[in-house]
């Protein structure tokens, strides 16, 4: 409850602010906040991710594979981009 309340004040004094001054808030509010997630792109990790991932596929039985190309179809249809 102590947290609500600490929230309600701070919502008042941003309430007062001129739009610049809340969207400055808002700035840095952003920049904290993206601060503190960890990087989403980690060379590492996707390393590790393409080793574990190299050749899994080669004890696939071939017939998957054939099936797999079967299935897929082309379209014949005449796209006019001109319309």
């Amino acid at each position: 409850m102590e947290g609500k309340l600490e929230i309600n004040n701070i919502m008042k004094l941003i309430h007062a602010l001129s739009l610049e001054g809340k969207l400055e808030i808002m700035s840095r509010l952003s920049s904290e906040i993206k601060s503190d997630i960890p990087p989403q792109s980690n060379p590492v990790a996707k390393s590790v991710l393409v080793d574990r991932l190299y050749g899994a596929w080669k004890d696939i039985d071939e017939d998957i594979f054939k099936s797999i190309l079967e299935s897929r179809t082309l379209s014949e249809r005449d796209i006019n981009l001109d319309a």
